[in-house]
Formats: structure tokens, C-alpha cells, sequence
């Protein structure tokens, strides 16, 4: 019996929580793999076995889950998602939103070290994107790079980050925060690669911007994909040496 728990959980987690190279998985998608896991599943079932994960190697993201009250952490995460679908409805105004953003602060309160804040909050600060408020959405995003989230999130804590400064023309900031999150094995390299090329673009450094999206195409090469809109930036460098 646990081993068959065991085995479907290793293949949610996967699901869940892998950032997948192919189609991009954004936060929002992983908010909805981990409620229909928990829906399907059960929290007491994740409750239960979570320490058993933890002997077998379990993914390291899962490992937020040995702290604190897990159902109502939930159950606050499942009030944070009810707020920000009323934020977000047609009509709503800014008392809506300022509620839904009350809803996070109260979360990240409560349980500032869990893997279901992580998420909430990364989707606050796209929100906040959204509405191009970004000294907001940095504000977040900051509070995730300073609690350290797990590496599953990490790489696309920076990248949002990142992209936050450009908008705000911060482009030596912006640059800063790519050099810590580029790697070999980064999911997001191609992205974050691509941006660094942007933000080369905006100083006029036209070799440095050739070579970042070069860089940010073998990667998607490596990864099995392609990028026509990131194919027409390096050729509008042609020549460029």
C-alpha cells in the first residue's frame, strides 16, 4: 500500500512541481497541479507520508510540508484564491483587490516558509505586473528572493524579477539579478538568456546582446525547442561582431 502510494505520488510530484521546459509551466499552473493533487488525494494522505518521502529522496519542494498546520494553511490558501478571483472579476474595484492583497500579507504572516505562499505570492506580483504597478510587484517579489524558496521556484523568482527591473529601466540591476540565476541545467536559461539580450539592446550593446541570445537559441536547442520571435532578434543583428 505505501508503495503504490509512494509511486503515484512521485509521479504527482513530477507533474506538479517540474517547470516544464516545453510549454513554460507558469505559477498559475502549478497553483492548479497542487489543488488537484490535494483535491484528489486528500490532505490527510500528504500529511501521512510525507516523512516517508523525505526518507526515499522525496523532491525537495515537498519538504515545506513538515512544518506548521498543513490543513489550514490550505484552507487560508484556498480564502487567498477566493479573494483574488473576486479581485479580478469584471466589475471589481480597488476594495477587492486591496482585500485580496490583505489576504497575502495575512498568509505570508502566517506561514512565511511554505511552499503554498511561495506560489500565492508569485502570483500577486504578476498581478501586479499586470496592472504595471511594479514597485508592487517587485516589493514581492523581493520578499521571495529573500526567503529563499525552494529551487523548483527559485530560477522563476529571478526571471520575474528580472523582468520587473527592465520595465522599471533598472538595467544594470536587472542584469545583477540573470547573473544569479543563469546556469547550464536552468529550465529558464533560454528566457533568462533572451532578456539579458534585451536589456543589452535598451544600452546599445550590440555585441553583448548577440551573443546572450546566441546563447539563449543553443539552449533551446539543448532543451528540444525553438523560438521563431527570438530567431528574428538574432538576425536583426547580423553583422554585428
Amino acid at each position: 500500500m505505501i508503495k503504490a502510494l509512494l509511486l503515484k505520488l512521485g509521479v504527482a510530484i513530477s507533474q506538479a512541481w517540474r517547470v516544464s521546459v516545453e510549454v513554460y509551466k507558469t505559477e498559475e499552473e502549478q497553483l492548479d497541479s497542487i489543488k488537484s493533487w490535494i483535491k484528489s488525494n486528500g490532505i490527510v494522505i500528504i500529511i501521512a507520508i510525507v516523512g516517508i518521502i523525505g526518507v526515499f529522496g522525496g523532491r525537495a519542494y515537498w519538504q515545506s510540508y513538515t512544518h506548521g498546520n498543513y490543513e489550514s494553511t490550505y484552507i487560508q490558501f484556498e480564502q487567498v484564491r477566493a479573494l483574488r478571483d473576486a479581485a479580478l472579476a469584471g466589475k471589481a474595484g480597488d476594495e477587492a483587490f486591496n482585500a485580496y492583497v490583505a489576504g497575502i500579507d495575512d498568509l505570508k504572516q502566517a506561514n512565511p516558509d511554505h511552499a503554498l505562499t511561495d506560489l500565492a505570492v508569485l502570483k500577486l506580483a504578476a498581478d501586479f505586473a499586470d496592472k504595471k504597478r511594479w514597485d508592487e510587484a517587485e516589493n514581492e517579489l523581493r520578499w521571495l528572493e529573500s526567503q529563499q524558496v525552494e529551487p523548483a521556484l527559485e530560477s522563476l523568482v529571478l526571471l520575474r524579477l528580472s523582468q520587473v527591473l527592465f520595465q522599471k529601466n533598472q538595467y544594470d540591476e536587472a542584469l545583477t539579478v540573470i547573473s544569479k540565476a543563469t546556469s547550464q541545467d536552468d529550465d529558464y536559461l533560454p528566457r533568462l538568456k533572451e532578456l539579458e539580450g534585451d536589456i543589452y539592446v535598451q544600452q546599445k550593446q550590440l555585441p553583448k546582446a548577440k551573443a546572450s541570445y546566441e546563447a539563449a537559441a543553443n539552449a533551446n536547442i539543448e532543451k528540444g525547442l525553438s523560438s521563431p520571435a527570438l530567431q528574428w532578434k538574432i538576425d536583426d543583428l547580423t553583422g554585428v561582431e
